[in-house]
């Protein structure tokens, strides 16, 4: 993959992490609700955020042209 094409995937990955952190650390639930993150919701948001930091690293090596 060409860096030019890599580097918007890379971005939407980051912004990806970056939203799963942020559910991860909020301690009343997104979407207009007051909630605790269930077990299941939580775990998902763990698994959402390792792909995407995994994404992140992968295309890194396209991004720097290698």
């Amino acid at each position: 993959m060409k860096s030019e094409q890599a580097k918007p995937l890379q971005v939407a990955a980051q912004h990806a992490a970056k939203w799963c952190m942020e559910k991860l650390e909020m301690k009343e639930g997104g979407y207009g609700k007051n909630h605790e993150h269930s077990d299941s919701e939580r775990a998902a948001l763990h698994v959402a955020h390792s792909i995407a930091v995994c994404e992140i690293a992968r295309l890194q090596l396209d991004v720097d042209g290698r």
